[in-house]
C-alpha cells in the first residue's frame, strides 16, 4: 500500500490550542476532497480531546464525508494498542512485542566503526548507526538476535547501551554475528531482537566482561536453538 499524500504539522503551544472542529476544518475539510474518514476504536482529537466518533459523524452529515470505526483488536483477551506495543519494546519484552506486531522488532542501519574493544575480547561487533533517528530503542542490555546481511539471515548476540565499563555514555549498537569474518563497513545490515537476556552492567575490568561475554553468548545460543526446535 503507498501514501498518496503525508500531512506533517509540528506540535506547538499554538497548535494545542485548536478545537477539533477548527483541526477538521483548516487541516482536513480544508486541505483534501475529503470522502471518509477512518479511525480506530479510541481515537480523540482536539484541544480537550473532545473530537470523537460522534463529532466526527456529525461533521460528516455537515461537510460530506462519512466516518468508519475499526474495532477494537484483540489477542488473548488483551487490547492491542500502539502504545502497548511501544511500552513492550521499550522494557524489552521482545516476545510479547513479537506476539502483538506478528513478527520481530528490528532496526537496521549502516556498519560504522567503533573503538573495536570487542575484536581484542575474542567478540568482534559490527556497530550500527540507524537508518532512522526516532526509532524507538528497545531496553538496555543483551539480546538473542538474528540479523540481516545481503540475503542471509545469520545468528548473533546484540547489544544496545552506553558501554558502562569503558566509561562512554554513548548509545551503542552492535552485534556480535555468530560465524561471520567479513569486513562491511558501510553496509547494511538489519537485526532482529529475538529476546532480552541480561540487563547492561558495569564490570570492574574488561576481563571480566569478556567471561560474562562467554556466559552470554552459551545462553544466547541456547535459545537460538530452542527457537530452531519449535519451527
Amino acid at each position: 500500500m503507498c501514501v498518496d499524500h503525508l500531512l506533517i504539522i509540528h506540535f506547538t503551544r499554538e497548535f494545542a490550542k485548536t478545537s477539533s472542529e477548527g483541526f477538521l476544518k483548516k487541516y482536513i475539510v480544508g486541505t483534501f476532497d475529503l470522502k471518509a474518514i477512518v479511525i480506530g476504536y479510541d481515537h480523540h482529537f482536539g484541544k480537550g480531546r473532545k473530537g470523537g466518533l460522534d463529532f466526527l459523524k456529525d461533521m460528516g452529515n455537515k461537510y460530506g464525508f462519512e466516518v468508519d470505526q475499526i474495532p477494537m483488536q484483540e489477542f488473548k483477551d488483551v487490547a492491542l494498542s500502539s502504545s502497548r506495543i511501544r511500552e513492550a519494546i521499550k522494557a524489552g519484552q521482545m516476545p510479547e512485542a513479537e506476539r502483538y506486531l506478528g513478527y520481530h522488532y528490528s532496526i537496521t542501519g549502516t556498519v560504522v566503526k567503533g573503538n573495536q574493544i570487542g575484536r581484542t575480547l575474542g567478540f568482534p561487533t559490527a556497530n550500527i548507526d540507524p537508518d532512522s533517528p526516532d526509532k524507538l530503542i528497545p531496553a538496555y542490555g543483551v539480546y538473542a538476535s538474528l540479523i540481516r546481511y545481503g540475503d542471509k539471515i545469520y545468528e548473533g548476540m546484540s547489544n544496545i547501551g552506553v558501554r558502562p565499563t569503558l566509561s562512554e555514555n554513548q548509545l551503542t549498537i552492535e552485534v556480535n554475528v555468530f560465524d561471520f569474518d567479513k569486513e562491511i563497513y558501510g553496509e547494511k545490515i538489519t537485526i532482529y531482537f529475538l529476546q532480552h537476556t541480561r540487563e547492561e552492567k558495569k564490570f570492574r575490568d574488561l576481563e571480566l566482561l569478556r567471561r560474562r561475554l562467554v556466559i552470554d553468548k552459551v545462553k544466547v545460543k541456547k535459545i537460538l536453538e530452542r527457537r530452531e526446535g519449535k519451527k
